[in-house]
């Protein structure tokens, strides 16, 4: 069940994702960046490792 504070914490997060994402786009980071979004469920095993700027 949604409740209205769980509601709004997700439209608050989701407004500021947003402004992230279009100040990404703007100069001097358009072009030149990656956002990632993540979120952590508990212990769920994962496959991936990500290591930005590792050549």
């Amino acid at each position: 069940m949604v409740t209205a504070p769980t509601h709004q914490a997700v439209a608050e997060n989701d407004q500021h994702l947003g402004e992230i994402r279009d100040a990404l786009q703007q100069p001097p980071f358009a072009g030149n960046s990656t956002m990632f979004v993540v979120s952590d469920h508990g212990f769920a095993p994962y496959e991936k490792l990500i290591r930005p700027n590792v050549g």
